[in-house]
């Protein structure tokens, strides 16, 4: 490992781009990882998001952030539900990127006058004229936040595309993410900002369009790791990614929580957290089939009540925003067989990174469907059996070495749930070593790549 020191002799400027909005804390944890590996190495850094939602980010890793986007793009930049005293309403106060342009076009009183008596005039009109106005209004605030972002990038050392399943379209389409890539990685060719990529993922890329935006992307990028081979080998149409090099998912470089207290388990039985996902659900999923999140949803059900009746303890936790639906929906069906005992399940509603490792702590055993859900169990040393809704959780369950506890969601039923949990109990001790021998490797190679790129910014 280089000698960290030398990294202190000058204060450098880093951005960071995430589609990170405060919900997801595998977002968070990632961001915080690097923020904090950046911090070792140079304790003067200053540090910047360009995220979705700037000011939940700002709030939630404490650096200064300023929006990916102005334009409003359906699952991308806009509100997700959430719950709110046991209701589902919409957050009120969730100011994504459209909000806060806004706010900078206020400061430009003949502008801001002009474009409000125009959105008076065209309630009006016909249903159409509304749409192309809308749209106009949209282009003209995404131009002056390029305008805005090349102002402030001009005196960034360098940009880093900081971990996450960034190579996507799933969630907004080409006008989603990918385009946000390229507009950032063009703004940073012209000011001359070091522009990085650092262990993205590559998932689903549908259309022309996101792969010829991904492309561009790639190709104005300094530097390129992916967190998996196979988000390399996706990517392998693309003569110039050949050579990219593949580092581990950043929230393995997270900091390791010191242990806050020593366990207290009065029966001696195991501890199961259980967190859902909202795979294919109505609750703010882009696509939706009612019928395998229902299956899904009475199998962990079923899962969850053979555990109770075997006097285990379970703990109810998300990971995401959107999974809050899910954790209420199970408990509520829990809740009306009265052969449980209730009192042996905890809910527990996690906002930061620090509050979800201090509930995997207490955990003996996890059952988790997201991706970092997973990982972060991983890298507290806890044994998982993964309900895997996408490839990535597949990849991730392989390179660990824990394949034998991953089973689809597509095709999960209650008694090989169970079958498969207590197969995990019985090699519990075996599959935690692995486990802890796997997490020091990746913490190792990414110890590596974090000083590889910081020699990149001299």
């Amino acid at each position: 490992m280089a000698d960290k020191q030398k990294y202190n002799l000058s204060p450098i400027k880093i951005g960071l781009l995430t589609p990170y909005t405060g919900g997801n804390l595998g977002d968070g944890a990632i961001q915080e990882a690097v923020i904090a590996n950046i911090k070792s190495r140079y304790p003067n850094a200053q540090l910047h998001g360009f995220t979705i939602t700037p000011e939940k980010t700002e709030k939630h890793l404490r650096i200064p952030c300023s929006p990916i986007t102005a334009l409003s793009i359906k699952h991308y930049c806009t509100p997700a539900p959430s719950i709110n005293n046991s209701d589902i309403c919409l957050e009120s106060n969730n100011l994504g990127s459209t909000q806060v342009v806004k706010k900078w076009i206020k400061r430009y009183t003949l502008l801001f006058n002009f474009l409000k008596r125009m959105k008076t005039w065209t309630n009006s009109l016909i249903f159409p004229l509304r749409i192309i106005f809308a749209f106009i209004l949209s282009l003209l605030a995404e131009i002056l936040l390029i305008r805005n972002s090349y102002w402030k990038l001009k005196d960034f050392d360098y940009l880093i595309v900081s971990g996450g399943g960034q190579l996507d379209d799933y969630w907004g389409g080409a006008w989603g993410h990918p385009y946000s890539l390229l507009k950032w990685g063009l703004i940073a060719r012209v000011t001359k900002t070091r522009f990085l990529f650092l262990s993205v993922g590559t998932c689903r890329l549908t259309s022309h369009l996101s792969s010829f935006f991904v492309k561009q992307a790639l190709s104005l990028a300094e530097y390129r790791s992916y967190r998996d081979e196979t988000s390399k080998r996706i990517l392998e149409h693309i003569a110039f990614t050949r050579d990219d090099v593949v580092y581990p998912d950043l929230a393995f470089s997270h900091e390791i929580p010191c242990p806050k207290h020593p366990r207290n388990n009065i029966n001696n039985k195991p501890v199961v957290g259980v967190s859902p996902i909202a795979y294919l659900s109505s609750y703010y999923w882009p696509d939706c089939d009612q019928p395998v999140y229902a299956s899904y949803i009475h199998s962990l059900v079923s899962f969850v009540s053979s555990l109770l009746c075997n006097q285990m303890s379970v703990v109810l936790f998300h990971t995401s925003g959107t999974d809050k639906y899910v954790v209420k929906e199970m408990i509520d069906t829990l809740s009306r067989d009265s052969r449980l005992n209730i009192g042996n399940i905890k809910v527990v509603h996690t906002e930061t990174v620090e509050e979800l490792l201090s509930v995997m702590e207490e955990l003996d055993f996890v059952v988790a469907s997201r991706l970092h859900g997973v990982i972060l169990a991983h890298f507290m040393h806890k044994p998982v059996l993964a309900i895997s809704y996408d490839k990535k959780v597949d990849i991730h369950m392989s390179d660990i070495g824990q394949s034998d506890y991953c089973m689809n969601i597509q095709d999960i039923k209650a008694d090989l749930l169970i079958d498969k949990f207590y197969k995990l109990m019985s090699y519990k001790d075996k599959n935690g070593s692995e486990i802890a021998y796997k997490i020091g490797q990746f913490r190792d190679k990414l110890n590596i790549q974090y000083d590889k790129i910081l020699e990149i910014a001299e």
